[in-house]
């Protein structure tokens, strides 16, 4: 079966799974979760083998080469795209399909966006696409739309290039979207979101806007929101369509990481050379917090509170409104065994009794029991079940956590039970590390 026939048989997403020869080209197999392709294949020049394979006499010699190597050439493109048609369409392996990719010219939109589908060759594809239209963009768009991962961040990255007003929306709108990689693309959408937002909004487009900054004001991504040219103009141009903004959760949970961000450190840094002044640090700061005192946000945040859809949104603006949310989010982890970690950072010895009951009402998932036996620590003989079942735990990392948790408790707090249980973990515990550090606790 040729690779077009197979990529023609699928539709939606496809993986790199491909029906050539397994090992054929394992080294220059595309790594769907990293952001290059790396080939260990010596390069093959086969510019003197063209000609001929373009008349068709010389075909099998240039298959044999391509899967050989990483290919070259030096040849014009004139009069090689029948032959490039022929790869794509009939090769039966990776590398002559993708070297058949570069032949294609401005005819072959639809079997470049065919095959681009491909992870393996999406990059391959959307480079064509620029290289042989004068306006790439709606095309690569489409491309886009169809893929996902690394190829998106591909695709993404000729569309860049081309900086119309349609590619400036789309990649803010949605084009960071639907993908593990975005990471790297909303990064992208923020450097087009100053233009963006010089033109009409509708609801959804600003709620992307505040989508793609809020991820920003991560403190991870500080360094890439400074990076953007004019910050404060940008932060200025949301905060004025916010203005006039029918009010959702996301929104607060935008006001609440920028007023954060506005009061927090390395602002000498900034003012010397990120483009900031007091005057605009100040204006902003007064703007989001009048923005914040609206009496709109409270009762959005005590629906949110109840409904499981957006408690999440709800619980990151709930302390901007003075709302205590521990008992809509201990509520929330009764009712679904979810967000324990996130349960456990409004830890205190007076909430400590109703945190226990609950981790009691169901059995805990690994990761469950990990955040409750690292959070019993400043805890002493508080919830010791919980640590019994920790070192009984299959998972190593939740033995260890126990095994910590009961260093920082101390000898002088165990009960026999946790004696006993320390003395079974130490005599069955197969990580030599970790059983050293249970056996010191005896000492």
């Amino acid at each position: 079966m040729s690779i077009y026939t197979h990529i023609r048989g699928h539709d939606g997403p496809l993986t790199d799974d491909l029906p050539d020869v397994a090992g054929l080209e394992s080294a220059m197999a595309l790594l769907t979760d990293a952001p290059a392709v790396w080939s260990t294949s010596a390069p093959v020049d086969v510019t003197d083998l063209l000609p001929a394979a373009a008349t068709g006499r010389g075909y099998d010699d240039l298959y044999a080469a391509l899967l050989s190597g990483d290919p070259t050439h030096t040849a014009p493109d004139d009069g090689l795209r029948a032959l490039g048609v022929r790869l794509v369409t009939e090769a039966d392996d990776r590398g002559p399909v993708r070297f058949g990719l570069t032949l294609l010219g401005s005819d072959d939109v639809d079997l470049l966006l065919e095959v681009g589908r491909h992870p393996v060759f999406t990059a391959t594809a959307a480079t064509r696409l620029t290289e042989v239209l004068p306006d790439p963009s709606v095309p690569l768009m489409r491309l886009a739309r169809s893929v996902e991962g690394w190829p998106r961040v591909a695709v993404v990255s000729c569309l860049t290039e081309c900086a119309s007003p349609e590619v400036r929306e789309w990649l803010v709108r949605d084009g960071f979207r639907h993908s593990a990689a975005e990471p790297y693309l909303i990064p992208i959408a923020a450097r087009h979101l100053a233009e963006v937002l010089a033109g009409p909004v509708d609801p959804a487009l600003l709620d992307s806007a505040c989508e793609i900054i809020s991820t920003l004001l991560d403190e991870a991504h500080f360094e890439v929101l400074d990076d953007i040219p004019d910050t404060p103009s940008l932060l200025a141009a949301l905060l004025r369509k916010l203005d006039h903004a029918d009010h959702t959760l996301g929104h607060l949970t935008l006001l609440t990481r920028l007023d954060a961000y506005l009061s927090g450190p390395d602002w000498d840094t900034r003012y010397r050379t990120r483009g900031w002044t007091l005057a605009w640090h100040e204006t902003l700061t007064r703007r989001v917090r009048d923005l914040l005192s609206s009496p709109r946000w409270r009762p959005l945040v005590e629906s949110g509170l109840r409904d499981p859809a957006h408690i999440h949104a709800a619980l990151s603006g709930a302390p901007s409104q003075g709302i205590d949310p521990f008992p809509a989010l201990l509520a929330h982890v009764r009712r679904t065994g979810e967000d324990w970690p996130m349960l456990l950072t409004w830890l205190t010895p007076h909430r400590l009794p109703e945190i226990l009951a609950a981790a009691g009402e169901h059995p805990l998932a690994p990761a469950a029991l990990d955040a409750l036996a690292a959070a019993l620590a400043p805890h002493p003989n508080q919830g010791p079940e919980f640590l019994l079942a920790a070192l009984a735990s299959p998972e190593p990392h939740t033995r260890a956590v126990a095994t910590r948790t009961l260093t920082t408790w101390g000898p002088a707090t165990w009960s026999p039970e946790i004696q006993t249980a320390l003395r079974t973990a130490i005599a069955t515990e197969p990580n030599d590390t970790l059983r050293q550090s249970m056996t010191q606790l005896l000492v």
